[in-house]
């Protein structure tokens, strides 16, 4: 099976859970895992975990410039 590559500019401006299991390709517990992590970008609005987009890539390089260390 052929993977695609997903496109940030075909993203929402607001992410939530589902979105991040779908960029990252992780599962729904992963994916929360990382909204209870107090580095994470997280938004609470009206009780759901939401991400900015432009929020969410910057921490992902983030963690990815962390790694190269």
């Amino acid at each position: 099976m052929k993977r695609r590559r997903v496109s940030p500019k075909r993203l929402p401006l607001v992410l939530d859970v589902r979105d991040i299991m779908y960029v990252l390709r992780i599962g729904e517990t992963t994916a929360k895992g990382l909204f209870a992590r107090e580095d994470f970008p997280r938004l609470e609005v009206m009780k759901r975990n939401l991400v900015l987009k432009d929020s969410f890539f910057k921490w992902l390089e983030q963690e990815d410039s962390k790694d190269g260390d």
